[in-house]
Parts: structure tokens; C-alpha cells; sequence
């Protein structure tokens, strides 16, 4: 048994579970996501895309935000804390950020925003998706990287001291590629040697998170430590969502402040409203106590300083809206607080 079983490993070292309060489930608050970039085809675009960004500039990244530079990145720990006192000043208590290696991870970012805010952070430990894979990684075995994966929850990341409180955002596409498989592989073996649960990065295809449901249940994972993240992304398709529950994974809708089409999906992302809906369906079916809702900030325009809804969107609006909707509050704190508590206390 590890040693801190029945505890929440944070960035700060480990706490009792009751003391982490209102949970966002899947942020970011460091990111580096410009290996993603797009450059646009028009010449006019194309100038906008390596400008700052600026508040008439707004709109069209929105429209656009793979296409510009400077929104993919997030690394001013100023900025980090004064954007999470916000959440803070509106009751939130704890902050999950899934950012990866080679992703912009920053573990002693992470512990400073802690100790500035006050709040409660827990970093993620393991692979993203595989545009963001180092060359050594297809040289791994699954045994190794589930290692890698024991030791930054243990002992720490990179050498920091800091440690990590759960697996993922394991990255997979749609189809999975082999090197994705192997992480997800990894994942499901280094939960079981550290009691930490799994969330999971899911491809842009409904048939996605249960191809790597069904790699996770054959490796041995326990099922409701188990994150499905990007189902608001990925599919309202109830039917799908309840196998998905029957299988005793953990329904996220991490994408709430945001809405658009994605060229490289079929499926057009909900905005807010349509986002409660399909949460209240969920909710209406039983499976409240399988639903976590989030935001994934993970660019520029997605903070208050430039002009987004900030870490703190939830609680002070989609809450509310809610409540509009029939869920109640005993619901909404289930979502938020007693099943982010259950999921963060290491087994």
C-alpha cells in the first residue's frame, strides 16, 4: 500500500481529502500548445497570427485559435495567480492541471501558484497525444513508462520534488497510434501500483473513449477511477454516454466557456446551454454521481485578463444556470466536490 493512501497528493505535498472544496477537474494553468499551430493560408491571417494578442484581436481568435501563436501559450506565473484568486474569491477550492511533458509542464510554477493563492493544485503525470511525443518514448517499454509514471506520483516530477496526484491527461487520437496504446497501457498499470486514478484525453471520434475504455478494462484499470474527458467534444449520443457509465467510468464535460466547429471532427461542439442539457439528461438517468464538469483553459483567450470567462466560470455562472434547469444544489455538489474528492484520494 502506498503511503499516502487515503490522502490527495498535491503540488504542496499531500492533504486530506476534505479539505479540497469546489474542484476544477481538468485545467491548465501553464501550457505550451504551439506545436499545435496552424499557419493560416491568407496573408492578412497569417500577419494576425504571430501579433499579440490584443483586445481587436479577440473575435477572430476565438474563430481561429489554433492559428494563433501567442494564444497557445501560458507561462507568467503572475498572470497563473492572479486569474485563480478569482475562482478562489467565488468559493473554489482545488485545481487539477493535466498539463503534460513536453507540453509546457511546469511543476515549480505549479507549487508557487499554490503557496501565492491558497488553493489546492494537483499535476498530472504521463504522455500527451502523439504529435507531442518525445523521439526516446517509441524506444520505451509499457513497464518503463508506467515506472516513470509511479515515480513523479512518489517520489516527484523531473528531479523537483513536486509531485503528481494522478494520471493523464493520457493523450489518445482516433485511431490510436501505437505509441498512444502503449501510454494508456502504462496508465492502467501504474494505477494499480499507486492507488491514483486515470483521465484520460479522448480522440475526436465517438467511438474513442470506448476503444480506450476497452484497453484500460484488459490491462486490469479499476474502471471508476477511470476519467472519460472531451465527452462535450466528442458525442450526445446518450445511449453511448450510459455504456460508457455502465462500464463505471467517470463522465467529464471539461469544455464549458467554449463552442465552435472543428474541422478535424464531424461532431460540432454544444455551447453552454447545450452543455446543461446533456448534463441534466445524465443527471435525470441516474448518473450523477458519474458526471465532473470543467473548463480546460488552456490559451490566452480563455482568461478574464483577455477577455474570457477565466478559471472561475463555473461557479460563478454555469452553476447558477443550473439551478435555472431543475439540478439542485445537493447535485451540483456531487459533481463538484464529492466526486472530485472521491477521485483524487488515492485507493
Amino acid at each position: 500500500m502506498m503511503r499516502d493512501s487515503g490522502k490527495v497528493v498535491t503540488v504542496t505535498g499531500p492533504i486530506e481529502p476534505r479539505k479540497l472544496g469546489v474542484t476544477m477537474m481538468h485545467e491548465h494553468l501553464f501550457i505550451d500548445s504551439r506545436g499545435f499551430f496552424s499557419e493560416p493560408r491568407s496573408k492578412e491571417d497569417r500577419k494576425r497570427a504571430h501579433q499579440p494578442v490584443t483586445m481587436d484581436k479577440i473575435g477572430w481568435i476565438k474563430a481561429h485559435e489554433e492559428h494563433h501563436l501567442a494564444n497557445l501559450h501560458l507561462d507568467d506565473e503572475e498572470t497563473a495567480i492572479e486569474e485563480v484568486l478569482e475562482f478562489k474569491k467565488r468559493g473554489g477550492g482545488s485545481i487539477v492541471d493535466t498539463t503534460l511533458r513536453a507540453i509546457g509542464r511546469n511543476p515549480l510554477g505549479l507549487k508557487k501558484v499554490a503557496q501565492k493563492s491558497g488553493l489546492n493544485i494537483i499535476a498530472g503525470t504521463g504522455y500527451y497525444t502523439w504529435e507531442a511525443h518525445p523521439k526516446e518514448l517509441a524506444r520505451k517499454t509499457v513497464e518503463e513508462i508506467a515506472q516513470e509514471m509511479i515515480d513523479e506520483i512518489e517520489q516527484g516530477i523531473e528531479g523537483t520534488g513536486v509531485r503528481s496526484g494522478i494520471i493523464g491527461e493520457v493523450g489518445t487520437s482516433h485511431p490510436l497510434e501505437q505509441n498512444e496504446k502503449k501510454v494508456v497501457k502504462a496508465a492502467a498499470r501504474a494505477q494499480q501500483a499507486t492507488g491514483a486514478s486515470i483521465t484520460v484525453h479522448t480522440g475526436r471520434d465517438e467511438c474513442s473513449p470506448w476503444k480506450v475504455a476497452g484497453i484500460l478494462e484488459a490491462e486490469g484499470a479499476t474502471m471508476d477511477r477511470v476519467i472519460m474527458g472531451h465527452l462535450d467534444i466528442t458525442t450526445a449520443d446518450m445511449a453511448k454516454l450510459e455504456e460508457l457509465a455502465r462500464k463505471g467510468c467517470c463522465l467529464e464535460f471539461d469544455r464549458f466557456g467554449s463552442e465552435g466547429h472543428f474541422a478535424w471532427s464531424d461532431f460540432d461542439e454544444p455551447n453552454d446551454a447545450g452543455k446543461v442539457a446533456l448534463v441534466k439528461k445524465l443527471i435525470d438517468r441516474g448518473h450523477v454521481d458519474q458526471v465532473v464538469i470543467s473548463l480546460d483553459v488552456c490559451s490566452k483567450v480563455q482568461l478574464k485578463r483577455y477577455g474570457g470567462y477565466g478559471y472561475s466560470h463555473i461557479v460563478e455562472n454555469v452553476a447558477g444556470w443550473m439551478r435555472t434547469k431543475g439540478v439542485t444544489q445537493e447535485q451540483l455538489d456531487q459533481m463538484l466536490i464529492e466526486t472530485p474528492r472521491r477521485l483524487l484520494t488515492l485507493a
